[in-house]
């Protein structure tokens, strides 16, 4: 494992569970129930980002939950289910999507995150358009982070973590998250050597409990890089750029 994983907690990472149902509420809200019952019937405990944050001791059988982009179906579906557990989640989100809707997703608006957040959700930054950073200009990349930070930080906010979108980063990015005062930096399942890039284990709200365990367990990053080992690199998705028509609202059917 690798240093920020020696025994620490495990990140787990959602986005839209709704969609992932091919926008089937109650069953995305049935399958994300049954995630949370195989977590803690194989024994975790659901730990908080402030609680890493703050430099409480945390074990590998801690778990933080976070969610990245904001849209309502962690309001409708995955809150009420965290929040029976004592759980509390990480949110992280995109600022310039707050408040709108596109195609076949909604996201939450600012007076709803401030709700959240009020009950103990953490909300983390998520950019401001949902932009690879790695892959756009680095004046571009700076005011994506930048201008979050402060649209955040002007709705009453105090972000103290990052997610960086699709979890592309590079040690530029890695730099100008540190720079704006950021205490942590998360990818998706890339990375995982220091504080700014933090890994964390993705679920779509679909698997069934054995999956979820499996995700959970120690072996997880060794069995899935042991399979990127054997894998051409032209078939491994994290060596391709995103196709520019996921970037931004137009991925997400935003218009405007």
């Amino acid at each position: 494992m690798r240093p920020d994983e020696a025994l620490g907690p495990k990140f787990i990472v959602y986005h839209d569970v709704v969609a992932a149902a091919c926008g089937d509420a109650p069953l995305a809200r049935a399958r994300f129930a049954g995630h949370v019952s195989a977590i803690v019937g194989a024994g975790y405990r659901f730990a908080s980002m402030a609680q890493f944050l703050s430099g409480v001791t945390l074990e590998s059988r801690d778990v933080i939950i976070t969610v990245d982009d904001g849209a309502r179906s962690f309001l409708d579906v995955m809150w009420p289910v965290l929040h029976e557990h004592g759980a509390l989640p990480t949110l992280f989100v995109v600022s310039g999507f707050a408040g709108r809707a596109g195609r076949d997703v909604e996201f939450l608006d600012w007076d709803e995150l401030a709700e959240l957040a009020a009950a103990g959700v953490e909300i983390g930054c998520h950019c401001v358009s949902h932009l690879p950073l790695n892959e756009i200009a680095p004046e571009r990349m700076r005011a994506e982070i930048a201008e979050s930070t402060a649209e955040l930080q002007t709705r009453g906010f105090t972000p103290r973590v990052l997610a960086y979108p699709f979890g592309r980063f590079d040690e530029a990015t890695k730099a100008v998250t540190r720079d704006a005062g950021y205490e942590a930096a998360f990818s998706v399942m890339g990375g995982g050597f220091d504080r700014y890039e933090i890994r964390r284990r993705l679920l779509t709200g679909l698997e069934g409990s054995l999956a979820v365990r499996f995700v959970l367990g120690d072996a997880f990053f060794s069995v899935r890089e042991a399979a990127r080992a054997v894998t051409p690199r032209s078939m491994l998705r994290q060596e391709q750029p995103i196709e520019p028509e996921r970037w931004g609202p137009q991925a997400f059917g935003i218009e405007g």
